[in-house]
This record gives structure tokens, sequence and C-alpha cells, in this order.
């Protein structure tokens, strides 16, 4: 099965993807980033649910037991901050949908291959009845800030192939020919603001604070050249898949936080088994115990 965290891996370093995906090692520390982002969404599960604040919290404050963060680690309070602040900023507006799904885990057969994946919400205009998939990131990269920045460029005319196949795999769930609406939403994570939780908190509860969401729409040109793009990306990885004949890419080795998790077994100075750093799990795609448990039987 092909996810799209699985792709982009691919994109990064084939044999990068090969030590993840199929000899299944995966770094045993996550990344304070996404460790971040992990807690928000948990935070923002309650919110389209539409249960209150502090459930949210409960919930945020739960997740972050399952990343054992040392006790002067900031990363909780700072996805409390950040809820907070979302709270506050869409609690009135988000009245205007009914949610369907939350965390909602799909399959779906692909240009003969199995795509997964999960929705981080499915929700309805309740003036309009439309169905509506809405993705939400935490992101620190500054062209966010503005809807001629980079970031959103790189969102608009389906450059971002997760979203179109995610709409893809809702619009035939849903068994309608009219691909479903999609809600972009970012929260951006402003480091100079996020060293101090007094100043955090008075910053992401203010007018001003850096939230931004959009509505996506796509010429069907621009999905179909997508969907052609990712159907052609599960092609080459079935392809290496089959011969083993992984590439490594040097220019990938070294990221924002760090070295790649497998530099030193690519050095060949340890082994993927003897590495201190890696763990091997048990499947491929973790994130969606659902999905593997229908595969599996």
């Amino acid at each position: 099965m092909f996810t799209q965290s699985s792709i982009k891996k691919f994109q990064n370093c084939e044999y990068q993807y090969k030590q993840r995906y199929i000899d299944l090692y995966r770094n045993n520390e996550e990344g304070a980033p996404l460790v971040l982002g992990t807690l928000v969404h948990a935070g923002l599960e309650s919110f389209l649910l539409g249960e209150p604040l502090e459930v949210a919290t409960d919930r945020i404050k739960s997740e972050s037991e399952h990343f054992l963060l040392c006790e002067d680690s900031p990363l909780q309070e700072q996805a409390i901050v950040l809820l907070c602040g979302y709270y506050k900023r869409y609690k009135e507006l988000h009245k205007r949908y009914t949610t369907i799904s939350v965390e909602q885990e799909f399959t779906m057969q692909f240009g003969g291959h199995t795509v997964g994946g999960k929705f981080d919400g499915v929700m309805q205009d309740n003036d309009t009845g439309e169905i509506i998939l809405i993705e939400h990131k935490t992101c620190g990269d500054w062209t966010a800030k503005s809807k001629m920045g980079t970031y959103w460029q790189q969102r608009m005319n389906a450059f971002d192939t997760q979203l179109v196949i995610y709409q893809e795999a809702l619009r035939r769930q849903n068994a309608d020919l009219r691909p479903p609406r999609i809600i972009y939403d970012v929260i951006f994570k402003d480091k100079s603001k996020m060293k101090d939780p007094d100043k955090m908190l008075e910053f992401y509860m203010s007018d001003n604070a850096p939230y931004y969401r959009e509505e996506l729409i796509y010429t069907p040109q621009d999905r179909a050249r997508a969907l052609k793009e990712y159907e052609l990306l599960c092609g080459r990885i079935q392809d290496r898949i089959n011969d083993g004949l992984w590439l490594r890419n040097t220019n990938a080795c070294r990221k924002g936080w760090g070295m790649c998790e497998y530099f030193k077994v690519c050095q060949g100075l340890e082994t993927l088994d003897g590495a201190e750093n890696l763990n091997k799990v048990e499947s491929a795609h973790p994130e969606l115990p659902t999905t593997m448990e229908d595969k599996n039987e």
C-alpha cells in the first residue's frame, strides 16, 4: 500500500524509503516538529467534534504521554496555546458546518495500486449540503503568511498531490461525480513568539494571530495531471520493489534539524539492526491501524 508519507519519502530518497517501508526500521525518537503537529492534531479532533476546549486540552495531555516528553519539554504547552487561539478564531465560524467524520482512514484502488491515508476531517456545509474535506497543517514556513507566498502557491493548481488524491478518495466514497470542496487550514508556528509561554499565549489569542484558511479549487485539467503524476510515482516505487535497485540521494542526508536517521547505515558504519537510534516496527504504516487490519484479513 502507498501513502502520501511513503511517496514523499521515496521522492526524498529511494534508499530512505526502502529502509523505512520495506525493511521496516524507524527512528526511535520523533522530531519536535512532528510531535508538536501530532499534539495539535489531537486537539483539533476535539474541535471538529464540537467538544469544549477543556476536553481538547485533556486530549493533548493524553497524547503527550505517548511521546514520553521530558518535564522541561515545551511542546505540550505550545500545542495547548496554539489550540486555544484556534478555538478563539474559528469556534463561531465552525457552526456553519456539521462534522461527518474525524481522522477517518481510507483505502482505494488507483491505477492498479492500493492507496491509503487518513482524512483530518470531513464536514458538510449546513447551507448548501456540500461535502468538504478539511486538512490541518502546523507550519513554520514564513511564506505561508501571505496568500501570494510560495507555500500557498504550491498548494494551488493541484501541485500538492496529497490533496488531490484525498479529494478523489472522498469523491469515490460519496459516489459523487463532483470533487468535494477542500478547506486547507494552516497554523503558523512563529518561533520568535513561542519561546516565552506568556507572550506566546498573548500573541496567539490576539486578532493578528497567524491562523490561515483557504478554500482550494482545482480545474479538471489540474486534477487530471496531479492524479497521473501520483499514479506514475506509485508505479516507479513498485518497479523499485520488484527490481530491488534503490538509489541513494546525497542531497537528502542533511535535514533542517540534523542528519538523516539512516545516514550511518548508508555509510556502512552501522547496520539497521545494530543502530541505536533505529527500531524495527511491525507495520509499514502504523499510523493506519484499521486500514492495515482490513488489508491483512
